[in-house]
Parts: structure tokens; C-alpha cells; sequence
């Protein structure tokens, strides 16, 4: 009995998990180019508009020593600053199936792998986008921002709080604009000559959540599933304990 009960203890243990493990999520979203290259390397058409999850680079026409390469969108994406910005990436990610849930952590991921090295800070700041983007030099509007640092290779920031807004906001998208903020001189950039869909930068917004309907408790089924697991816990324990009859 002392086995059977064991066994019995261990195999809830492992239901009871699965259960409460139901309430945890991650989702990773592929940001590729939305600019297809069909004008060159550039598109200086401002009134283009690209739909859907994706990233434009910006070559905004902030003077610098370099002079001013924009305004224009660009097939890259491009984080130089040149004592001044040289150019941002500017994108949108949809947050489908997101509505209603906890957003416990959310990373912007990206490689910038050609250019010239160096350390730099990255302002990422949120604006309201409803599926279609533009060109902007700045960000359309404030929703916040957050900083991180970039380098060549594999970067990462934390864009937590930026994608919990748009979630509690009821956003259907979270746009996300990448200003270099220097210092020095960082020619930081992943050029995507692939066009449309290209995601030579690899591009990812990684985002890990609780499901709605008071996260970090057991919904309906789990509750009743853990439910029955206690009462054939009890019945058990109880069978084990009887006290012995007594001897006539």
C-alpha cells in the first residue's frame, strides 16, 4: 500500500504541474522587411505605405557630418550614428491572440552584422500603429520608451513594459522605433538585399505571457482536475491510517 501510494502521489504531482504549467505561454514573432527593393536600395516616395509585421529601415534627414542620406525607407536594418543619426529602423509586430493576457517579459532581438563595430545606445520607443507603416523620421508618437545597448553580432533588449502597455491598451499592434544614440562612430547595420520577407537581421520579438482569467491560478478544468487528485489523495491516506480492528 505504502508503493501504491507513492506511485499515486508522484503521478499527481506530475498532472498537477501540467496543469498549472497550461497557464504560462511564449510566442516568437519574425519581424522581416516589409520594403521590397522594387525602387533600389531606397524608396524616397514618402506617401508608400508596407502592411503587416515587419521592419522599414529610415534614413531620416537629421543633418550631420556625413550630410543628410534621407528622408527615405531603406532595405536594411541600420543603427548608424555618425555624430549624429545617421539612420533607425522603425517597425510593428502584431499582438493576435494577445488580448486580455499578462505579458511577463517581451525581447527585441536583432543582428547587426556588417559596419564597423562598437558600442552604442539604443532608445526603442513605442508608437500607435494600426498595421500599415510609413516612412517617419522620429517616432509618429510617445508611448514610451526603453533603452539597451548594441554592438555587432546578436543584440537583445528588453521591451517589457513597452508590450505590456499596447497589450492592456487593446492594441491589435505594438509599434517599436530604434533610434542610435550614439557615442562615437558606429556603423552598425544588417544590409537585406532578399527584399519583401528578407530577414537577414533576424529579427524577433519573443514575448511570454499569462493566458487571461487571473494568471497563476488554475482555470476551470485544472481546478477540478487537482480537485479530484486531493480527494483520491485523502482516500488513500485514509485507507492506509484505518486503525487496526481489535482482536476478540
Amino acid at each position: 500500500m505504502k508503493n501504491n501510494l507513492i506511485t499515486t502521489a508522484r503521478i499527481a504531482g506530475i498532472l498537477a504541474l501540467t496543469a498549472l504549467g497550461a497557464h504560462a505561454g511564449t510566442t516568437t514573432i519574425d519581424i522581416t522587411q516589409l520594403y521590397s527593393g522594387n525602387k533600389g536600395y531606397e524608396d524616397t516616395t514618402l506617401s508608400d505605405t508596407f502592411g503587416g509585421t515587419g521592419y522599414l529601415g529610415v534614413y531620416p534627414d537629421t543633418p550631420n557630418e556625413f550630410g543628410a542620406q534621407g528622408p527615405a525607407v531603406a532595405q536594411g536594418f541600420s543603427l548608424e550614428y555618425y555624430d549624429g543619426v545617421y539612420s533607425d529602423v522603425e517597425l510593428e509586430a502584431s499582438l493576435s491572440g494577445l488580448a486580455g493576457d499578462t505579458i511577463t517579459s517581451a525581447t527585441l532581438s536583432f543582428g547587426l552584422f556588417s559596419g564597423s563595430g562598437g558600442n552604442e545606445t539604443v532608445e526603442v520607443t513605442s508608437f500607435t500603429t494600426n498595421g500599415v507603416l510609413s516612412y517617419h523620421s522620429t517616432a509618429p508618437n510617445d508611448l514610451g520608451d526603453v533603452f539597451g545597448t548594441a554592438t555587432q553580432g546578436m543584440n537583445s533588449i528588453n521591451v517589457t513594459s513597452l508590450v505590456a502597455n499596447a497589450v492592456g491598451a487593446g492594441q491589435s499592434y505594438v509599434g517599436l522605433f530604434l533610434t542610435p544614440e550614439g557615442p562615437g562612430q558606429n556603423y552598425l547595420y544588417t544590409y537585406s538585399e532578399g527584399g519583401t520577407g528578407d530577414n537577414s537581421a533576424d529579427v524577433k520579438l519573443t514575448i511570454n505571457y499569462s493566458p487571461a482569467g487571473a494568471p497563476g491560478v488554475p482555470d476551470g478544468a485544472s481546478s477540478l482536475l487537482l480537485f479530484g487528485l486531493g480527494l483520491a489523495g485523502l482516500g488513500l491516506m485514509a485507507h492506509r491510517f484505518k486503525p487496526a480492528q481489535a482482536q476478540v
